[in-house]
């Protein structure tokens, strides 16, 4: 009883620190279609990470093989083996559409709490993107210092004042050109 009464009272406060412009953003209502291009150009793309089309791979061996890993994580398995080279990033790929959530992954709910093995509050301290392995699709990391710990359910050990890596779909590619897609 006691930890639902600590939830209870912490709900507010968590609203108030996660809350953020890309959650409130997928509940905007446009009076008209002039309106939602105004507010869509206010969405700041260039914070967004980027990934480097060209990255080298890590020398490390055993960072090599977590960045495979994560990175296939992140393939397309909607698309044939014929059909991917289409749609891997390219010079004439069009740029981030702004019309979408900014990671064109479905909305979420804001604060999925109920469906979350673990919830922290704490403060983003780096932010990269990658490719997939088969370079169809951008995903960003996002490394998190932990101030609490609200909610823990899962096997891992979160604790405050540890840091975690934390990632979801979407970011910016650098091409070779330099332009950012």
């Amino acid at each position: 009883m006691r930890t639902s009464s600590l939830s209870f009272t912490l709900y507010p406060l968590i609203l108030a620190i996660v809350l953020s412009p890309s959650s409130v953003q997928a509940q905007l209502r446009f009076e008209s279609p002039e309106h939602e291009r105004r507010v869509r150009l206010l969405i700041p793309v260039d914070d967004y990470p980027v990934a480097d089309f060209n990255a080298p791979e890590p020398i490390n061996a055993e960072l090599l093989a977590l960045r495979l890993a994560r990175n296939k994580r992140h393939n397309n398995t909607t698309l044939s083996k014929t059909d991917i080279p289409r749609f891997v990033f390219q010079e004439l790929t069009n740029p981030i559409q702004l019309g979408l959530p900014p990671s064109h992954a479905p909305v979420e709910q804001a604060f999925p709490i109920s469906r979350s093995d673990t919830v922290i509050i704490g403060k983003v301290k780096d932010a990269a993107a990658y490719l997939s392995q088969d370079k169809t699709n951008v995903y960003s990391e996002f490394s998190v210092r932990v101030e609490s710990v609200l909610k823990n359910t899962s096997l891992l050990q979160v604790a405050s004042n540890s840091t975690i890596t934390t990632e979801r779909g979407g970011g910016r590619v650098r091409l070779p050109s330099g332009e950012k897609s």
